[in-house]
Parts: C-alpha cells; structure tokens; sequence
C-alpha cells in the first residue's frame, strides 16, 4: 500500500510463468483477505506479469471478474509479458 494522505492506493503485483489462472486466484485471494485494508484506499491497482504467450487473457472469465472488482475500487487489472509502470503513471 502506497500512503498518499489523504489518498492511499493499493498497487497488488503478481509475476509468473504461463500460469496465468493461478495469478488471477492468488490476485482475487488477496483481495479477499485483505478486503478490509483495502477498503481504506482510494484505488486499488492489480498488475500480472507472465512469461510466455497466453493469448485472449482479456477473455477468460475469472480475469474479466476481476478487472470488474478492480473497477469498483476504481482502479484497475493489467496482465501482459512485459509491463511497464510506475506510480505516477497510476496515480
């Protein structure tokens, strides 16, 4: 969690092989457990990297599931094999 009185944001960072569906669970077990700490951010970011082609990840249900919660928190779910980013770009 990034501490950005009186705004915080939460960024949630998976990096894995080609084992996409066990990202998306452990991303979505992590949102649950720790459902109450996130509810105090102002945004919630998910970020998957992955290694390997893993075509129409935007399709698969349990990822399009996920971008909705990421959505709700006003954030936002992002998988790809090579990601770029930083805080100023998702703040």
């Amino acid at each position: 969690m990034i501490d950005l009185e009186p705004e915080p944001i939460a960024i949630l960072i998976e990096l894995k092989g080609t084992d996409i569906k066990r990202a998306i669970e452990q991303i979505k077990n992590t949102l649950v457990l720790f459902s109450h700490a996130f509810d105090k951010c102002n945004k919630v970011y998910g970020r998957i990297v992955f290694s390997g082609g893993t075509p129409n990840i935007q399709n698969i249900p349990a990822f399009m599931s996920l971008q909705r919660e990421f959505k709700r928190r006003k954030g936002s779910l992002i998988a790809n094999e090579v990601l770029t980013d930083s805080v100023e770009n998702i703040c």
